[in-house]
């Protein structure tokens, strides 16, 4: 009797630490998503705050009409934002991936959503090698690159409401609204 008794205490104390290693690592599962989950709004944030100072970034057509120096500046400033930019998505396409059972699908809407964004700053930056290329000849249309921008622009603000609209469906997390100056051109 004494040796099933031990038997028993030794099966049943068995049990109650294998219960207390799977809670334990259900609990520690549940941090890490969640962790992850903190990670992506995080950068979701971080990277909605670079697409704002891009949108920011001044080039109306006065400055493009008098101006090839500052005009190039400024567009340098955003090409170089929009490297930055494009290492957040590479980093948020990575976050989701190892949080998301559905990553293929919540990546694809991301990308969805940034496509039209990359596709004017092509426009943008052909715009100013034009305007660098013809800066000079009077009969070029110097307000082409302010009007490209003027278009970036607009992008811009399309894509943070589009991402406002992936960061509440995708995390249920509403975006920090960050000040955007008026649109000129």
């Amino acid at each position: 009797m004494e040796i099933l008794a031990n038997v028993l205490s030794g099966l049943v104390g068995g049990a109650l630490a294998l219960v207390g290693v799977w809670i334990q690592n259900n609990k520690q599962d549940k941090d890490t998503h969640q962790e992850l989950k903190n990670n992506i709004v995080s950068l979701i944030d971080i990277h909605l705050y670079k697409i704002a100072q891009t949108r920011n970034i001044e080039l109306n057509k006065y400055k493009a009409l008098a101006n090839k120096q500052e005009s190039s500046e400024a567009f340098y400033d955003v090409k170089n934002n929009f490297e930055e930019i494009d290492n957040q998505i590479q980093e948020l396409m990575s976050l989701i991936r190892v949080y998301s059972n559905n990553s293929n699908d919540c990546v694809q809407d991301l990308l969805k959503r940034f496509q039209p964004l990359n596709q004017q700053l092509n426009r943008f930056t052909r715009a100013h090698s034009m305007y660098v290329n013809k800066f000079d000849d009077n009969t070029f249309d110097r307000e082409n690159l302010a009007r490209s921008k003027y278009k970036l622009d607009t992008e811009l603000k399309n894509y943070i409401d589009k991402m406002r609209n992936f960061s509440n469906n995708h995390f249920d997390h509403p975006i920090f609204e960050y000040p955007l100056k008026e649109l000129e051109y």
